[in-house]
């Protein structure tokens, strides 16, 4: 395999750096996502991969130096920091024209990287991005169809408009390509932000005057293995954190925040959103056994949907409660968001 000292590049230019921040998902990323970026129809030397090791402590590093690939593959490590630190520390060490990111559980068809710079030819600075499929090999769990539910419907809107339509649509930066100089320029990722900070890094290239180029065939997959907790906990906490913060930064995307409800909800929706503010835990754990059963007897539709329901009402829970913690108090979150901003 190369490595960093490799002389990646020796018969021909680096056009391509895909840059895969991983956290603990050595399984996954040896077996699946890196064989599939070691397979794609592209010359060797026209691509680098670089995989950031963020705080791994299952052996990720290792197990990555041990496979054999003809692209140049660079292993970089750094203490646990997030995604964002994660992929700006491979923005830093790559040098490709264009940068390319991939998740940990994606695996790419075999033309993904060539499709990809075929469509930067001529365009001048753009972002290529592409739509992202559940992998039919991943097992059946409650999350793996809410996910796929959720991503049917959010390419389905964006073919139908022709696009991303900003600052209301979301953005989702795995299988996008960016030209490295205009990542540079912006200063990458916000390692500050919690979660969505893809959205927000998109948010500032638009602002910035680059065109976004949806690409319907540069189809990857992702092998979806989370467990539940995550979602309710870990994710909601990042994502209720994330509204406060965009909105604050970026004031034209608080009227599509989630937590512009508060300015929209009424009479036992504010009682209830009142209430469990207001309790010293979140009371989510209550719905636990409930998904949990739901998760189990997945294979029935009637029970997915009862599912995807408890996960939303789990989620939203724990989004408002992260909200109301960043802005300072509920009286804060209120002012901000309480008012109807049309």
């Amino acid at each position: 395999m190369a490595n960093s000292s490799s002389p990646a590049g020796a018969t021909g230019r680096v056009r391509l750096s895909v840059v895969v921040p991983t956290h603990n998902r050595r399984e996954v990323l040896v077996s699946r996502t890196l064989p599939a970026l070691f397979r794609q129809n592209l010359a060797a030397s026209e691509y680098e991969i670089i995989v950031v090791v963020d705080g791994s402590t299952d052996g990720t590093a290792q197990a990555v130096r041990g496979l054999r690939s003809s692209a140049p593959v660079k292993v970089l490590e750094q203490p646990n920091r997030g995604p964002s630190a994660a992929r700006n520390k491979g923005i830093e060490a790559s040098k490709g024209d264009l940068v390319l990111f991939v998740d940990d559980d994606i695996v790419c068809s075999p033309s993904l990287l060539k499709q990809h710079l075929e469509a930067h030819a001529g365009q001048g600075d753009v972002v290529v991005y592409g739509p992202i499929s559940i992998a039919p090999e991943t097992p059946p769990s409650l999350l793996r169809y809410t996910i796929e539910e959720w991503y049917q419907d959010y390419y389905r809107h964006i073919e139908s408009q022709g696009g991303l339509r900003w600052p209301q649509d979301d953005y989702l930066i795995s299988n996008s390509s960016i030209p490295r100089s205009r990542l540079a320029e912006c200063g990458g990722f916000d390692e500050d932000m919690p979660a969505k900070e893809d959205y927000e890094l998109g948010l500032r290239l638009w602002k910035a005057g680059i065109k976004f180029t949806y690409l319907p065939h540069a189809r990857a997959y992702e092998y979806y293995r989370k467990p539940s907790g995550r979602v309710l906990h870990r994710d909601g906490e990042g994502f209720g954190r994330s509204e406060v913060l965009l909105s604050r930064k970026h004031p034209e995307y608080r009227p599509y925040s989630t937590l512009a409800a508060l300015g929209k909800s009424h009479g036992w929706r504010r009682w209830w959103r009142n209430f469990y503010v207001g309790l010293p835990a979140a009371p989510v754990s209550l719905l636990a056994p409930a998904i949990w059963t739901c998760d189990k007897l997945c294979r029935f539709p009637v029970m997915r949907r009862a599912g995807h329901y408890l996960l939303g009402v789990g989620r939203g829970i724990v989004e408002v409660r992260a909200a109301v913690k960043e802005a300072g108090s509920w009286a804060v979150l209120q002012r901000e968001f309480g008012a109807h901003v049309p």
